[in-house]
Order: structure tokens, then C-alpha cells, then sequence
């Protein structure tokens, strides 16, 4: 982190983009993770002269984001579930299914949005109708009782809530040290 804050301060003293030219003039060896380091000021300019390029980016990888998210998620559904007899792959099925309820339903409400040019309702989509589906879709695939299913879909929502926060710091980082 103090290598890369010397290079972000060199760069937006010098505007020298040549990572080669700039390890240079640092006395730095010029290795590739340096000329990487290096050459990630010239995306952090960018972020800051487009954020809406950069979020538009970002946006366009969450499906991969949350493609590789669920398999973790699949593991807590496995724990939860442990009693029911389902496999692992069961609950991955389960998980996608609900994560193309949400793309579909977002997809459906992105027309009126782009009409009105509100988005009213992909708010009341993920605010309202999102839960109630997911928690319809447990009570039916794992065919337990309504409060057993409420006490899960509670545990659940705090899970994916927690891990989607902690994946999605890595997934930020991630997005933004390629950008």
C-alpha cells in the first residue's frame, strides 16, 4: 500500500503514464507487479474523470459476481438444510433459480423504468416482491412449516447479507484493480 501511495503521488505530480519511465525516475526495479502498480494510477484517473463509465463496468459484471457467489451460498443452504436430504447441487439449482427470479424480474422492470424514467419499480421489486418470493420458494422446495421457514429465511437473509457485503468488497477491489 505505501509503494502504490508513492506511485499515485509521483504520477499526479509528474503526469508521467510510461510505468517504465516512472520506475525509473524512482529508482524502482522495474518488475512487472511494479509497472501493474503502477500503471492501476492510470485506472484510478479514469474512475475519476467517468465514475458512471467505471459503475456501468461494474454493473455489467455483477451476473459473473454473483455466478460465483452462489456456489458459497449453496454451502449455508447445505448446513441449514442438513435434515432434509438434499445434495449440494439441489440447493446450488435452488439458489440459481432464485437468482434468475431476481435478473427476470429486474429485466421485466427495467420497461417501465426506462419509460418513466423512475425506478420505483425495481425498488419495489427488491424491497417487497424479492423476499416474498424467496421466502415462498423455501416453504415450498424444503416443505417445512411457516415458522421454522421464517426463523431460516431470517438466518439466510442475515448470511447472504454478510457475505454479499464482504464478496462484494473483494469483488470492488477486484473490478477496480482491472478496470
Amino acid at each position: 500500500m505505501e509503494r502504490f501511495t508513492l506511485y499515485r503521488n509521483f504520477y499526479e505530480q509528474t503526469e508521467i503514464k510510461d510505468a517504465t519511465a516512472a520506475l525509473d525516475s524512482l529508482n524502482h526495479q522495474n518488475t512487472r507487479y511494479n509497472r501493474w502498480l503502477y500503471n492501476k494510477n492510470n485506472s484510478l484517473k479514469r474512475i475519476k474523470e467517468n465514475p458512471f463509465g467505471f459503475v456501468s463496468y461494474l454493473l455489467g459484471k455483477i451476473p459473473f459476481f454473483l455466478f460465483f457467489f452462489a456456489p458459497f451460498f449453496a454451502v449455508f443452504f447445505s448446513l441449514i438444510y442438513f435434515r432434509k436430504g438434499h445434495t449440494y447441487m439441489e440447493h446450488l439449482v435452488f439458489i440459481f433459480h432464485i437468482f434468475g427470479f431476481v435478473f427476470l424480474g429486474m429485466l421485466i422492470c427495467l420497461l417501465p423504468d426506462l419509460l418513466l424514467g423512475d425506478d420505483i419499480f425495481t425498488a419495489i421489486l427488491l424491497l417487497f416482491i424479492g423476499p416474498f418470493y424467496f421466502y415462498k420458494a423455501l416453504r415450498n422446495f424444503y416443505q417445512q412449516n411457516r415458522i421454522i421457514t421464517i426463523l431460516k429465511f431470517l438466518l439466510l437473509n442475515i448470511i447472504f447479507n454478510i457475505g454479499i457485503f464482504i464478496v462484494a468488497i473483494l469483488f470492488f477491489g477486484i473490478t477496480a484493480a482491472t478496470y
